[in-house]
């Protein structure tokens, strides 16, 4: 199967990019059933990054579901991650930090976000997100997750532990072989 968007965005007019000395997490809604697997970056400058994909509580990054990093380059870059079973009408965050001002972002939208001051050498994006972020005014990032979309894509990619089958989601010792 090709992979295609299945959340974030990416194909905005951008005209600014993240500052470097943040973190930034910002919330999306799974569109379709469907299992993320990269991460795509449309960056102005080349530097690393290091990213993570949340759960949401009450309208803020929870758990942490997967991470990654890796050298950006100006452009897009594809990262990859471990497979995530997104479900349809949930929230999920998209969280970055990188080492120069570089993912693009328009300055304006409705995307709810959050920021905290960070330094990219120190920092890695814990198991649960935890508190002190300030509301972050509500751009648009540069950031979109790629994947497989479908009812039946737990049985596709052959996941053991987390699986999306149907309109449920398999967790922890319920394992499915498709």
């Amino acid at each position: 199967m090709v992979d295609v968007k299945v959340i974030g965005q990416d194909d905005l007019a951008w005209s600014a990019s993240m500052n470097q000395f943040n973190v930034y997490f910002l919330q999306y809604i799974a569109p379709s059933n469907a299992i993320l697997n990269s991460i795509r970056v449309v960056s102005s400058s080349n530097c690393d990054i290091k990213l993570a994909i949340y759960s949401d509580s009450g309208g803020e990054p929870s758990g942490r579901l997967a991470a990654s990093s890796g050298a950006i380059y100006i452009g897009a870059t594809v990262l990859a991650i471990s497979p995530i079973p997104l479900v349809a009408g949930r929230a999920y965050w998209i969280g970055t930090i990188t080492s120069a001002s570089a993912v693009r972002r328009k300055p304006s939208g409705t995307t709810p976000g959050r920021s905290k001051a960070e330094t990219y050498a120190t920092y890695s994006f814990p198991e649960s997100a935890g508190a002190g972020y300030s509301n972050y005014s509500s751009s648009y990032i540069g950031l979109s997750g790629w994947g497989t979309v479908g009812a039946s894509v737990g049985a596709s990619v052959g996941l053991i532990g987390d699986a999306l089958v149907g309109d449920r989601v398999l967790f922890g010792s319920d394992i499915f072989f498709g």
